[in-house]
């Protein structure tokens, strides 16, 4: 498959805007280098700032993929005081629940493999389920939030994954924004979601306990002491 180099203002210019409920959900202008570095505003910076594991994603046929969450100083320190002791049960809750309401986050995932999206957009929409099981968000808003993450999606599940890509979402308050790259910073996807329950849905997605990413993301805050180079 060709690679289609496709921003969300193209993908949507003919079927106009998506609405949730009664609120329209626009592309935003093309994205430059830039401002995908914008997305990495005021987290990441600091010990224990930074989390980050490699996963074997077998199960979505994508087999290898960095990921990661860029926290806020506020949220960093309680990444630092929970992780001055060892490991259990108690402390990996303390810190799911400290996670959930860190803001503003940026979690990312790189690609260290391609192959097709379709599998991969509908692990996504499970991790999404799996945040509504754990509380992080309701299955109303879920109802009404994930069709419009599949039709940002679209353009991805058109041209497929490559080694590389890296999707990112920058939550900041009830606004989610979604940035899908190719390797040379090409725009793929460039959209946001805007609800009161959004950005810990979008964080519950990674870190719930019945999620994809959870076990492996919190452990890194021990396993690399919370911060990555």
């Amino acid at each position: 498959m060709g690679l289609l180099a496709l921003s969300l203002v193209a993908a949507i210019s003919t079927m106009g805007p998506l609405f949730v409920g009664a609120r329209p959900v626009h592309a935003a202008p093309p994205v430059t280098r830039d401002t995908v570095s914008d997305l990495y505003e005021r987290v990441g910076d600091g010990p224990h700032a930074r989390l980050r594991f490699f996963f074997e994603v077998t199960f979505l046929k994508i087999d290898i993929a960095w990921v990661e969450a860029y926290l806020d100083a506020a949220t960093a320190s309680v990444v630092e005081r929970v992780t001055s002791k060892e490991y259990s049960k108690g402390r990996a809750r303390a810190l799911e629940m400290a996670l959930l309401d860190g803001d503003p986050m940026l979690l990312r995932m790189e690609l260290a493999r391609g192959g097709g999206a379709g599998r991969f957009i509908g692990a996504t929409r499970d991790n999404f389920q799996a945040a509504v099981e754990c509380g992080s968000m309701s299955q109303t808003t879920f109802d009404a939030m994930w069709p419009v993450v599949e039709e940002l999606l679209a353009p991805v599940d058109e041209r497929g994954m490559e080694k590389g890509d890296a999707i990112h979402y920058r939550i900041e308050g009830p606004r989610v924004e979604i940035v899908y790259v190719d390797p040379s910073g090409e725009v793929i996807v460039d959209g946001s979601y805007e609800s009161p329950e959004a950005g810990r849905g979008f964080v519950g997605s990674f870190i719930c306990r019945e999620a994809a990413f959870s076990e492996k993301l919190i452990r890194s805050a021990w396993e690399t002491d919370g911060f990555v180079p």
